[in-house]
């Protein structure tokens, strides 16, 4: 099939051979629209055993940035993600969160059933060697010198998402200036570009800060 950003499309293509769950997210759709967040919260959280039913497959569902479920003003909001971690078998969950202390406490508190099923993977920045190494994968088709992917690796703090989105930058610049060797000017763009860009990915990292 294919890939459909928008989710009426996504809908329009899966509906003959998922109906349910297409029955099921415009359903979510509706609530929402209606103000009624809770409701549409308990059938979301059903979405994956109902898909699983439909297809005969599993499913990972991720939960990025999921300390921010608070936010939806949702009474017992973990309560009921717990109950459907514990109840959906076919189901692999993930939660990630760029703030360990909250999550460990959500975990620990709001989660103090689940705990000893989590698996807790701490994703720490890389070393100098590794941020250059995924800049040499990212960048392989253009030349930078060593002193940049240092100044890189430092700016970035060696989170590897920052330096993907500073190589995706740098490599749309190169393009554009025809310059097969990236140097100091093109790197100081590729920073401005993407932090101040209002409608760039690094703009939704803020936010949701």
């Amino acid at each position: 099939m294919p890939l459909q950003e928008d989710l009426k499309c996504l809908c329009a293509e899966a509906r003959n051979r998922v109906p349910r769950t297409v029955s099921l997210v415009q359903e979510i759709e509706t609530l929402v629209i209606q103000g009624k967040i809770l409701e549409a919260y308990h059938i979301l959280l059903s979405l994956p055993e109902v898909f699983s039913q439909e297809t005969g497959k599993s499913v990972v569902l991720i939960f990025d940035e999921f300390g921010h479920l608070e936010n939806f003003n949702i009474p017992e909001v973990f309560a009921h993600l717990g109950h459907r971690i514990m109840t959906q078998k076919n189901c692999l969950y993930i939660v990630a969160s760029s703030f360990p202390q909250q999550t460990q406490a959500i975990l620990s508190e709001k989660l103090s059933l689940l705990f000893g099923n989590f698996e807790v993977i701490s994703v720490e920045p890389f070393n100098f060697s590794e941020a250059q190494g995924l800049m040499d994968h990212n960048l392989k088709f253009v030349k930078i010198g060593r002193h940049l992917k240092n100044f890189i690796a430092d700016f970035t703090g060696g989170h590897p998402l920052y330096i993907n989105l500073l190589c995706q930058e740098l490599i749309c610049l190169s393009g554009v200036y025809a310059q097969p060797e990236i140097y100091a000017p093109i790197v100081t763009q590729a920073i401005e570009n993407v932090i101040f860009n209002p409608w760039g990915p690094s703009a939704v990292i803020l936010n949701c800060r």
